[in-house]
């Protein structure tokens, strides 16, 4: 997937190219200019893809990387896996609203320009790090480039004149980092425009996914077994391949006998601490911070019984 992504990237630059060529011609030099600019962005859309770090997520680790995105309060590029990646899965993210950047022009035959304003199901994200290069993000540590793929069968009509069989990318989301993801929080588009809280949930989604398949107290990764073939006779070298467990069940964390609550008095209950995340203190004299996500656990002595807080009302005929 990655090859042929790649591969029909730089096909599209070098058909671009060939277009803002024929624009110069006709003195369509603003047109030229703007072809310009999709052409490099086609190019490094390409180098990026070929430089990543691989992912294929399954869906209930994705559904688990949502509800963790939902209280995620910052991206960091230390966290990332990779400088660059690309993160398919298996059963697509919830459908990305193209309104907000005035829908996608989709291309039937010669005839360009189609506007198509449905919403569009994400089934890969790839990201870049970078160094700053705009002058706006001059005081950033780093800059994070964001695609968001799909399928080409789930649009009407081809996106793009050369696109890939398996993904084409359809929004970019570009952000300073590191950056706090709460409420109030902004990511700056390409064309410069403050975008709303969906961008930050797709920032907070694969910080939370960085975070929870790294996290060894949550994960572990192992090699896979190395396969050969494609089923049809052909034979290939081993696949290199890691998987990576995230534990299948909650786990029930017992604090010491004789616990105590944060306000000094001796607790006589257990009750359910949620899962959370916490800047966890590490490096020289545990001085530096890092994102880590805590499990839902019980507080309280051993044997004690246990308490709960929420009331739930049963309404039924």
């Amino acid at each position: 997937m990655a090859r042929a992504l790649a591969r029909a990237s730089r096909a599209e630059a070098v058909r671009l190219a060939g277009v803002a060529q024929r624009s110069r011609a006709i003195g369509r030099d603003d047109l030229a200019a703007a072809l310009d600019a999709s052409v490099r962005g086609m190019e490094r859309g390409a180098a990026d893809v070929e430089a990543a770090e691989l992912f294929w997520v399954t869906g209930p680790m994705a559904r688990l990387a949502m509800d963790a995105s939902q209280d995620v309060p910052a991206i960091l590029a230390a966290d990332a896996p990779a400088a660059h990646g690309l993160m398919v899965f298996a059963e697509p993210l919830p459908p990305w609203d193209t309104t907000g950047t005035d829908g996608l022009a989709l291309r039937d035959g010669q005839r360009a320009g189609i506007p198509y304003h449905d919403p569009v199901p994400v089934d890969a994200l790839s990201w870049a790090i970078t160094a700053p290069t705009h002058p706006a993000h001059a005081q950033a540590g780093a800059v994070i480039r964001v695609e968001l793929h799909t399928r080409p069968e789930r649009l009407p009509l081809p996106l793009l004149g050369h696109q890939c069989p398996f993904l084409v990318p359809f929004t970019t989301i570009t952000q300073p980092i590191p950056a706090a993801l709460d409420a109030g929080g902004t990511v700056l588009a390409p064309a410069g425009v403050v975008s709303a809280s969906d961008h930050i949930g797709v920032l907070a989604l694969l910080e939370a996914a960085w975070v929870l398949m790294s996290a060894p107290a949550l994960a572990t990764t192992a090699p896979a077994a190395r396969a050969r073939g494609h089923g049809n006779g052909s034979r290939r070298g081993p696949c290199d391949v890691s998987v990576i467990d995230v534990r299948p069940a909650r786990r029930a964390r017992l604090e010491p006998d004789g616990a105590t609550a944060p306000s000094g008095r001796r607790l006589t209950t257990r009750h359910v601490v949620r899962g959370h995340w916490t800047h966890q203190p590490h490096g020289p004299g545990r001085a530096l911070r890092r994102l880590q996500w805590v499990d839902d656990y019980l507080r309280g002595p051993d044997g004690a019984p246990i308490t709960t807080r929420d009331h739930v009302w049963a309404w039924r005929h």
